[in-house]
């Protein structure tokens, strides 16, 4: 079996995966009015992509992005399963990568609660680990 070597970035060294470009060539496939399974098939969709996937509306309550959110995956998907890495306060291997693929450092925490207007860029809220935990468990 031949390996194409735009696989390798040196000898016996794997690239690193282009998760950002698989994800957009996959939503790029999807059908936009797909909102069953097909069959006996069942949606599992990436929750932190979707997190960054789907437009937040400055001055939105944070449950007014979650309702959003929720609404968005039920038109879509209709009964899908939402799973997320887990983002809590324990230091990561790929803490360095994502810190060099963003290009800049984690935002401040936010304490907030559901009735709560956002004020902040989602980019800046979404690149602290303890927000987008919070706002997964909110």
């Amino acid at each position: 079996m031949q390996l194409s070597t735009s696989l390798f970035a040196g000898k016996h060294v794997l690239r690193p995966a282009n998760k950002p470009a698989l994800a957009d060539a996959i939503w790029s496939l999807m059908q936009d009015d797909m909102t069953e399974p097909v069959g006996q098939s069942q949606y599992v969709l990436d929750g932190g992509s979707l997190l960054h996937r789907i437009p937040w509306q400055h001055g939105s309550t944070y449950d007014g992005i979650c309702e959003r959110y929720t609404n968005y995956v039920t038109r879509k998907y209709g009964k899908a399963v939402i799973v997320s890495d887990g983002y809590e306060n324990d230091m990561s291997t790929k803490d360095g990568a994502h810190q060099r693929r963003t290009g800049r450092r984690e935002g401040p925490k936010v304490d907030f609660s559901g009735e709560m207007p956002m004020k902040s860029k989602k980019e800046e809220f979404l690149s602290n680990k303890d927000n987008k935990q919070s706002f997964i468990l909110c």
